[in-house]
């Protein structure tokens, strides 16, 4: 193969069309090609064709471990063809990702790391190859190099691409499996665990360390927002709930939280950033609260009250510190956005048990107290209501409680907040709230009488036609 260098290309093209080449015409064919692929877009082009991209494909695939000294130049040369070149990523595509299976567990760390960057170049802006990664589970290997790269990666590049790739992959998770049975759909426990934990891997922030290395706010946030893709899926609550991992997921809102705290006043896209992940998580932790497997997994038959878990103790904690009315001890990730998703947790675990379990939340921990006292002092209409709906499940078990839950001094302020609330949603939240605490409750009925007679007249003076049933939950107080 001597001859000018268009005449190699010609050649190295020839080879590689073949099935009949040796290994050692392979060998120097994609050398050629790699280096010709870097910096010339006629070859990429030229290159984008099945046999020729196949035959480099079984080279990299022969030495799973990475072994063959032509592994990266064979990798270099499928990156390179990739560029801006569909053609190409479709080729690639079609023939499937064994090769990148293989050199994504090799034992050689600069094989690792190329094969990300080749997948970079192929997955980019294409979906298809995106949602072929994922169907062949390439998420579950690039978890553990994201996982890797925390400790040995002092390249931001090193920890960035496995992030970015990892994400793309991931937003193909509903299209790869829209016709998975819910068993298929189950994430190995192994893999599930390790990306539960990645967020505390990559919690140090070069921004506030230093030039130590570290993982920015972009890279961090596309970790969480993987880790919410898969907690959207109930096959993978279900799972959260039996592996007890759920106090796993109100850390990582803590930890988000943390983060927020910490960033420069004036850093309004990353605090606007890392405040929706806060969001997400919240819901994620609503909906798995909301299942009735989660109370089951986090209550004792022996013991009505709920276990003196990690979670269960911090959510409590937390609606009492943001509620006090002394905070100045409050830890930085306890504010109103916590406090919204332990109001929301709680609610929705007490929701789905028997109303007897309800009742020491009222007369032992007395949680009443700072829920009003947050509706009163609160600006946050997500807290109003989740703090109402709260408030509504203590109020089930018995006249008794709606009575205690009502003597609290805060109480009225609270109902006229929520009441008077120019959000119809949390207007409606204060008038269910009137209802269940005045439901066959004398004492309640005769304190609130004039809020309710007050909130009734309000409520027909902004809507002349209000539904019956809103205007059946103020009267009902009177009954």
């Amino acid at each position: 193969m001597q001859t000018t260098d268009e005449g190699k290309i010609d050649l190295a093209i020839a080879v590689l069309s073949t099935n009949s080449a040796s290994d050692g015409d392979v060998h120097e064919a994609i050398s050629i090609l790699a280096t010709a692929t870097r910096t010339t877009p006629a070859v990429r082009e030229r290159i984008a064709e099945p046999l020729i991209l196949k035959n480099i494909n079984n080279l990299i695939a022969r030495e799973p471990q990475g072994s063959n000294p032509f592994t990266a130049t064979a990798l270099r040369c499928v990156g390179n063809a990739c560029i801006d070149n569909d053609d190409a990523r479709q080729i690639v595509t079609d023939a499937g990702f064994s090769w990148a299976n293989a050199c994504l567990q090799s034992s050689d760390a600069q094989v690792r790391k190329l094969t990300v960057l080749v997948l970079i170049n192929v997955c980019m802006d294409f979906e298809p190859a995106q949602k072929q990664c994922f169907e062949q589970n390439l998420h579950f290997l690039l978890i553990a190099i994201v996982e890797q790269t925390a400790s040995f990666g002092d390249d931001d590049d090193d920890r960035h691409y496995p992030i970015e790739l990892l994400f793309w992959i991931t937003t193909q998770k509903d299209a790869a499996q829209k016709n998975l049975t819910e068993a298929e759909k189950e994430m190995p426990a192994d893999v599930l665990a390790r990306l539960l934990s990645l967020p505390w891997l990559h919690r140090s922030n070069p921004n506030q360390n230093g030039n130590q290395p570290g993982t920015d706010d972009d890279d961090f946030s596309m970790i969480l927002e993987v880790i919410v893709t898969f907690l959207r899926d109930p096959v993978i609550q279900r799972q959260i709930v039996h592996s007890q991992s759920v106090n796993s997921i109100w850390q990582m809102l803590l930890l988000n939280e943390t983060r927020i705290a910490a960033l420069p006043t004036d850093d309004e896209d990353a605090k606007s950033l890392l405040i929706s992940m806060s969001t997400n998580l919240t819901w994620c932790l609503s909906d798995i609260a909301a299942n009735p497997e989660f109370g089951m997994s986090y209550m004792t038959r022996s013991d009505p009250v709920p276990m003196a878990s990690n979670l269960i103790s911090s959510v409590e904690e937390t609606i009492a510190t943001v509620g006090s009315e002394s905070a100045g001890n409050t830890e930085v990730w306890q504010n109103s956005r916590t406090a919204n998703a332990a109001c929301q947790i709680l609610g929705n675990l007490l929701w789905g048990l028997p109303v007897k379990d309800t009742t020491s939340y009222v007369f032992d921990k007395k949680l009443h107290e700072p829920l009003w006292r947050l509706i009163a002092t609160d600006e946050s209409a997500d807290l109003m209501h989740s703090a109402a709906g709260l408030l509504i499940q203590l109020t089930r078990p018995s006249t008794e409680c709606q009575d205690e839950v009502g003597s609290v001094y805060d109480a009225h302020a609270a109902l006229e907040q929520l009441c008077e609330h120019e959000k119809p949603q949390v207007k409606q939240d204060g008038i269910r709230l009137l209802k269940s605490l005045g439901k066959d409750c004398a004492v309640n009925q005769e304190r609130f009488a004039s809020l309710a007679k007050r909130a009734m007249e309000t409520l027909s003076e902004t809507a002349a036609n209000a539904s019956t049933s809103s205007e059946d939950h103020i009267t009902d107080l009177s009954r």
